[in-house]
């Protein structure tokens, strides 16, 4: 097994783990549904809790905004506070060409 010389938090590390699997699965380049439907359910298979598209209010200036930002993936705890995770999973598919220029 590998030592992980950083000491980090094993709900990251599992995160990562099933990024991973689900990468090396199905492989780069496929539409960012499809990553973040297999990523749900490694995360599911490992026994975390995962909610999917969760709107979130924003407020601007003191303003609540008739817009909702919709985060793609939180996993426990199911909060939007310190300690949540939330991610963004955005397939190349899905990355405008300028992102697909500079980093390909």
């Amino acid at each position: 097994m590998l030592e992980d010389p950083f000491g980090t938090n094993p709900l990251t590390r599992a995160i990562i783990g099933c990024a991973i699997r689900v990468h090396d699965w199905i492989g780069p380049g496929v539409f960012e549904n499809v990553y973040c439907e297999c990523l749900d359910y490694e995360l599911r298979d490992q026994g975390l809790h995962v909610e999917l598209q969760r709107p979130v209010p924003i407020v601007y200036r003191g303003v609540p905004l008739k817009s909702r930002y919709y985060v793609d993936m939180i996993h426990e705890p199911i909060r939007l506070a310190p300690g949540s995770c939330i991610h963004s999973i955005r397939s190349r598919a899905s990355r405008g060409d300028a992102h697909r220029t500079a980093f390909s």
